[in-house]
C-alpha cells in the first residue's frame, strides 16, 4: 500500500482544478538550480513525463512552474524547474512539495492510495475500537508508515496488508489489525 501525496488537495491557479503531490523537492544538486525529488508516487518513472507542474509547500499556495527535465541517477531523482537557476534559488524551495493536476495524473495503482486520501482517516482495530486519526504518511524502504496520532501520542502503523486489513474512503476509516506492542496503550 503505497501512497501518492502528503497534503491535502488543494485548488490550483484554475477554479476546479485540484492538485495531488507527486514529490517533495529535498535538496540542492549541483551548483544550477536542480533539485533532489523524493518521489511520493509508486513507480518513480512516472516524474519522467511532468512538464507542467506547481510547487509549494500546500497544493492551496502553489504556484504554476515548467519542469525542464526530470533525470534520475542511483541515489535519486533529480528536477530543474525552469526559473531556478542557481543552487541558492533551489535552497530556497527545499521541502516544498510538486504537484500536478490530478486529471493528467495517471492515479495510484490498485492497493494503493494517495496520500491525500489517507491522511485524516480515523483509524479502528477490527472489534471497533478506536485507534486514533492518521496524520501523515512517511516513505520507508520496505513500505510506507502510516502516522496515527491519539491524544498527544503518535504510533505508526506499517502500511502492509497483515496491518491494514480494510481502507474505506467513502467512511473516511481505516480497520487494522495490530500485533502486540504495535499500539502503546499506556
Amino acid at each position: 500500500m503505497t501512497a501518492g501525496s502528503t497534503l491535502a488537495q488543494g485548488q490550483a491557479d484554475r477554479p476546479g482544478q485540484t492538485l495531488i503531490a507527486v514529490g517533495r523537492l529535498t535538496r540542492p544538486v549541483g551548483l544550477k538550480g536542480e533539485l533532489a525529488l523524493e518521489p511520493l508516487v509508486g513507480h518513480r518513472e512516472r516524474l519522467s513525463e511532468l512538464a507542467e507542474a506547481w510547487i509549494g509547500r500546500a497544493a492551496e499556495t502553489a504556484h504554476g512552474c515548467r519542469v525542464e527535465h526530470v533525470r534520475f541517477t542511483s541515489a535519486a531523482a533529480v528536477v530543474k524547474i525552469s526559473g531556478i537557476e542557481s543552487r541558492t534559488e533551489a535552497e530556497q524551495h527545499r521541502g516544498q512539495y510538486v504537484f500536478v493536476d490530478e486529471r493528467s495524473s495517471a492515479g495510484p495503482a490498485p492497493g494503493s492510495f494517495y496520500v491525500h486520501d489517507i491522511v485524516g482517516l480515523e483509524v479502528f482495530r477490527e472489534d471497533g475500537t478506536f485507534v486514533g486519526t492518521v496524520q501523515d504518511v512517511q516513505k520507508s524502504p520496505a513500505h510506507d508508515l502510516w502516522i496515527v496520532a491519539r491524544a498527544g501520542r503518535e504510533f505508526m502503523i506499517p502500511a502492509v496488508r497483515e496491518f491494514i486489513r480494510s481502507v474505506e474512503l467513502d467512511r473516511r476509516r481505516v480497520v487494522i489489525r495490530p500485533i502486540e506492542g504495535l499500539i502503546d496503550e499506556n
